[in-house]
């Protein structure tokens, strides 16, 4: 969670899981990143315990429910189920969104999750390569991706389309690994780090926090979700932490000056 985080009620918080529903950045005609990340979910089941989860079943589901105010937003009668497993060593997000309309709708969605990093220049993501991406600091225009590694040297901000179902992280300097595995159903990955001149002009991140987080979301961005009516979308993704990065990185020994 950045150190800046505002919590006013309407802004989205800068850490964890904002949830992006129902559109994904502007690729809609409603608000960035819909009305979800701002609006308040109600506890269904697992009642919280004052650490946050459900002591007995390491679970809790939150719901979304369509009211005048995303009504207002998006004229659509549905619900948005999120539930969060716990375990040692890792977490699994399960995902439900319910049309309760009487017409098919469609939607976008991703989890923007927030990764705490040792320090961003010796991050790499790995299980991208050969993976077409949206570049959206050059216009969205289509790039391939050749490395075998993704690395950062400067702002990153890329839609990975039709990716596979696992993508690694790699915090060398820490010595750990994020294995990140995902349903089907998520198309995409975002890879996102705002580098040092977007995070000076970023109200709720300090200057230097870009250094210690990664963005790799789950979504579904460019291709949205079809869903008749009274029927339910369903999709999971896990996050475990391994113990030792999954891969040796020598170029972080000799990286640049950092920045």
């Amino acid at each position: 969670m950045s150190k800046e985080a505002i919590f006013d009620d309407k802004k989205a918080l800068r850490g964890g899981v904002p949830v992006c529903f129902p559109q994904f950045s502007d690729m809609g005609p409603g608000a960035p990143h819909g009305f979800a990340r701002n609006t308040k979910f109600e506890v269904a089941e697992g009642g919280l315990d004052p650490s946050g989860i459900n002591a007995v079943h390491h679970a809790a589901k939150l719901v979304l429910q369509h009211s005048d105010e995303t009504l207002a937003a998006w004229p659509v009668e549905f619900t948005y189920a999120i539930t969060f497993f716990l375990s040692d060593h890792g977490i699994e997000i399960d995902v439900e969104v319910s049309n309760l309309s009487s017409q098919e709708v469609s939607f976008t969605t991703a989890l923007h999750t927030y990764f705490a990093v040792e320090d961003i220049h010796e991050v790499a993501i790995s299980g991208l390569h050969a993976v077409n991406y949206l570049d959206s600091l050059q216009g969205r225009i289509l790039c391939h991706e050749p490395s075998e590694f993704v690395t950062f040297r400067g702002e990153v901000d890329r839609i990975y389309v039709n990716t596979p179902q696992e993508i690694v992280i790699t915090d060398q300097a820490a010595g750990r690994s994020i294995m990140i595995s995902k349903a089907e159903t998520w198309f995409d990955a975002v890879v996102w780090n705002p580098w040092i001149a977007k995070s000076k002009r970023t109200a709720d991140l300090q200057d230097d926090e870009y250094k210690n987080f990664v963005c790799v979301e789950v979504g579904r961005c460019g291709s949205p979700v079809i869903l008749p009516s009274q029927e339910t979308w369903y999709s999971k993704v896990a996050y475990q932490s391994l113990e030792r990065p999954v891969v040796d990185l020598p170029l972080f020994k000799t990286h640049v000056q950092k920045s």
